[in-house]
């Protein structure tokens, strides 16, 4: 998925000006016993073993034992945003 996102700011001159930058969102659904890291382990599949796009990073993780919906993206500051809140979410359905 490639989403667009758009802003306007006011410019020192108070003139209107238009960003547009364009960022990769991936919605991975990791399978159990994966680690959430490109990287090669010794004994367990990556994310590099399922996908082949370069520059993408997990934003946030999922332990190896747990399996669902991972968000990955090239875009830097967004990565950090996510990855930076250590709260703990827990979803039953």
């Amino acid at each position: 998925m490639q989403a667009t996102i758009s802003k306007y700011y006011r410019g020192p001159h108070r003139h209107l000006i238009y960003l547009k930058h364009a960022m990769t969102l991936i919605l991975f659904n990791k399978p159990f016993q994966v680690m959430c890291q490109f990287s090669p382990h010794p004994t367990r599949q990556t994310l590099a073993d399922y996908l082949s796009i370069p520059d993408i990073y997990p934003a946030g993780r999922l332990d190896a034992d747990s399996e669902g919906l991972l968000l990955l993206t090239d875009d830097g500051r967004l990565q950090h945003q996510i990855s930076r809140n250590r709260s703990t979410w827990i979803l039953t359905i």
